[in-house]
């Protein structure tokens, strides 16, 4: 029974149900005792002491008070954070972070992978390591591929693919009628190219 229909046995039954999640943390790899994540797709940093410049010139002990990290997302959609201590600083993505600390170090030949194909969604459990055919056969699954039409340097769609394997007329003919080279069209009859059209 899943949580909707627990929730409607305890609505009919008259008592009220409540999940809680149990937030799972663990240290940054590189950056232990300095900022951890969790399986929940977050970042913190802890509570710690500084040395910062005074207004006079010489150091000075700070105590920064730990707090939840705010990501960013870039233009592609992936979440990143901003890392430092002691002088050293850069930015991390939290998907990659999650990754590392709950599963290991990344496989040779492995990318992350983010299971629902939402970017931002960098919780655990829609996270993994795999292939880059792996990935892109996610991208695929989710639509969000920019294979066949959603290419922006497409020269056909999917109807003309179908027309030009259905068609007897000499390549260099499909070519001029399609606007693209003879040697696509032979491609796309192979299945070569295009081969995702049936």
């Amino acid at each position: 029974m899943g949580r909707k229909e627990i929730s409607q046995v305890g609505q009919q039954a008259g008592w009220v149900a409540t999940y809680v999640i149990q937030e799972v943390w663990k240290c940054v790899v590189g950056w232990e005792g300095v900022y951890e994540v969790s399986d929940q797709g977050r970042v913190r940093s802890l509570d710690r002491v500084v040395s910062a410049p005074s207004r006079w010139g010489h150091l000075v002990q700070q105590r920064r008070r730990g707090r939840i990290m705010s990501g960013h997302a870039k233009s592609h959609g992936y979440v990143r954070v901003a890392l430092q201590h002691e002088g050293a600083a850069t930015y991390a993505y939290v998907h990659a972070l999650v990754l590392q600390a709950f599963r290991g170090a990344r496989p040779e030949g492995h990318e992350t992978r983010h299971l629902n194909g939402l970017r931002s969604d960098n919780r655990l459990l829609n996270l993994d390591y795999g292939t880059h055919r792996d990935n892109q056969m996610d991208r695929v699954k989710h639509g969000t591929s920019n294979r066949g039409e959603r290419h922006g340097l497409a020269k056909l769609t999917e109807s003309a693919v179908r027309a030009i394997r259905g068609d007897t007329a000499p390549a260099r003919d499909l070519a001029l009628r399609y606007g693209c080279s003879p040697s696509l069209i032979n491609n796309v009859r192979r299945g070569s190219s295009w081969g995702h059209v049936v």
